[in-house]
């Protein structure tokens, strides 16, 4: 992912990362991919239920391939919120999906563009 990022920016193409970038793993490298960039940083975070819950739903649901561990991560305790907060040095917004999108759509999507 990171080597088709970079090469994707340095050809001028716009590109978006999904991913939970925690700090630990992320901020060796991913900070150094957004220089020179216009980057936008959005966290997407809900209720610590709410993702147990949509996570055992996603779980429940099947499809997804074993690589992932879903029971064995379900079983565990989960990180604390706060390891996915970077500093990236870009403009970054905060989006609760608890229970839909606040700020709402239109929102994220004009702060996405700019």
């Amino acid at each position: 992912m990171r080597t088709l990022a970079a090469r994707s920016l340095a050809s001028g193409a716009s590109l978006i990362l999904e991913a939970n970038f925690d700090r630990e793993r992320s901020l060796a490298w991913l900070p150094g991919l957004l220089t020179g960039s216009d980057g936008r940083f959005v966290l997407c975070h809900a209720s610590p239920e709410v993702v147990r819950a949509r996570f055992a739903a996603r779980m429940s649901a099947g499809g997804r391939h074993p690589v992932h561990l879903d029971a064995e991560i379900l079983e565990d305790e989960w990180p604390d919120p706060a390891k996915f907060e970077l500093d990236l040095g870009v403009a970054s917004l905060a989006v609760d999906t608890t229970a839909g999108y606040t700020p709402n759509l239109e929102t994220i999507v004009a702060f996405v563009q700019r």
